[in-house]
């Protein structure tokens, strides 16, 4: 897989093309993460307008009221996580109806009617969606849809991933990428795309590549692949005595939160450095196109804590095989949900 080499010169112009960083960082992560480690992401969006938003309680408040529900002022504003650190959430909330949405079949048809696609219901209330699937209603409710597939074939899937120049672009952008991924035909389906070899990576080979890093860092985020095959065999440690961890490299500062598929979420710790890749790597594992909800950097003491509490919701997910991070997905309710997300914005 080829690598952009980022100069200060390439990512300030990939910076020009956005007016805000959240717009950069959402859009071009590569180069706004090249920034970061640099240093110099204040010069490169000196040009960007500030989205910073000074909250009041009172701001808080107002912007309450135009949610009936937790989970869509979670999830359509930031005043959310910032109403949570203050210790405000439940009194600006009050006039909410229930902490939960405790979806009828009547509910769920009415909240599907207002989506033109299954992928805008799914994102736009997954909740809604994912309870639809588990009443075997999610046909009926989605029927007015504009739905092109209702079953990928071994074609269909092929013809998808032409679309897609790397792997990691098609499993971010499509659902073809765990479908294929679960039948078996993932490396056929993927043959064009840039990253085809495999290495047998026997603990000879992963030493020799591990002597080629300064930093276990950037072992970690140059061949993700090797560093993750010897975590597996058991000789990470062995292999990496040389490897210092410069660059501020930690992997147990951030706590995230993903939701896999119907009541399935995903609960973890991870570094601030590595951004969404350690979500990406252990969702390619499991064969899920995931969808973040939550990455908050709440430092590595309490990063433990939270996950620790968050694996006492719900109940373990059931994996034919383990894999790394399988321990840590969970069935979790509306409820439970709700809780988890306050347990990491509260941090």
């Amino acid at each position: 897989m080829t690598r952009t080499k980022w100069t200060n010169e390439s990512i300030k112009e990939a910076a020009l093309r956005f007016n805000t960083k959240a717009d950069f960082r959402a859009n071009n992560y590569p180069a706004y993460r090249a920034a970061h480690r640099r240093r110099i992401l204040a010069y490169v969006c000196s040009h960007m307008q500030s989205s910073r938003i000074e909250w009041t309680n009172e701001m808080l408040a107002e912007e309450a009221q135009k949610y009936s529900s937790r989970i869509d002022f979670y999830t359509y504003s930031k005043a959310y996580q910032i109403a949570a650190k203050r210790g405000i959430l439940e009194e600006i909330c009050i006039h909410m109806d229930s902490r939960i949405t405790r979806w009828t079949e009547d509910m769920i048809l009415e909240e599907a009617s207002k989506f033109d696609t299954r992928s805008e219901f799914k994102s736009g209330s997954p909740l809604a969606y994912a309870r639809a699937q588990r009443l075997n209603l999610l046909d009926t409710a989605c029927a007015h849809m504009d739905y092109r597939y209702t079953y990928w074939t071994d074609e269909e899937l092929a013809e998808e991933a032409k679309k897609y120049a790397t792997r990691n672009d098609f499993q971010k952008n499509s659902s073809a990428y765990g479908i294929a991924h679960k039948r078996g035909i993932l490396d056929q389906v993927c043959g064009h795309m840039a990253y085809t070899e495999r290495v047998n990576w026997a603990p000879e080979l992963l030493a020799a590549e591990a002597l080629k890093y300064s930093t276990r860092g950037d072992f970690y985020r140059k061949n993700n692949n090797a560093y993750s095959y010897a975590r597996r065999l058991g000789i990470l440690d062995e292999i990496t005595e040389h490897l210092g961890y410069q660059d501020n490299y930690n992997t147990r500062d951030v706590v995230y939160l993903w939701h896999a598929e119907n009541d399935i979420f995903k609960v973890g710790i991870t570094s601030e450095n590595l951004g969404d890749q350690r979500i990406y790597d252990v969702a390619k594992d499991a064969g899920y196109t995931p969808e973040i909800i939550a990455l908050e950097n709440v430092g590595t003491v309490r990063a433990k804590q939270i996950e620790a509490e968050v694996l006492k919701l719900g109940e373990r997910v059931l994996f034919k095989r383990s894999f790394s991070g399988s321990s840590e997905f969970r069935h979790l309710s509306s409820l439970e949900l709700n809780r988890a997300i306050e347990l990491i914005l509260v941090g």
